[in-house]
């Protein structure tokens, strides 16, 4: 089984999210910011899709934050036999994850 490759771009300058796979215009978009992000403002943060779902049917991508019961985690890509991790990795059921944010834009819930 193969997963969808699927990037998205945190644009500080707009404080939004640009996001490639979506169509034309966004994947215009999304490497206009990426291509331009390195020398008008430096790096530009990109993020990969995990293929994986949280509860409500939300795409989970690195760099958002998740809960499960009481715990809260970042998503974090990591090397190795399970590479979503600390967050995402064999032994978690991703559909007992809730996406409740992303550390550009709710970097408090971490806390």
């Amino acid at each position: 089984m193969s997963r969808e490759i699927k990037f998205r771009a945190w644009d500080e300058f707009y404080r939004k999210f640009v996001f490639h796979g979506d169509g034309l215009e966004d994947m215009e978009a999304f490497w206009r910011i990426v291509k331009h992000g390195s020398e008008a403002r430096r790096d530009v943060p990109i993020m990969q899709f995990t293929g994986l779902h949280d509860k409500n049917g939300k795409e989970i991508y690195e760099g958002d934050i998740v809960r499960e019961g009481n715990r809260v985690m970042a998503v974090e890509w990591k090397a190795g036999p399970a590479p979503w991790e600390p967050t995402l990795n064999y032994y978690d059921d991703p559909e007992d994850f809730e996406v409740i944010g992303n550390i550009y834009e709710n970097p408090q819930l971490l806390k």
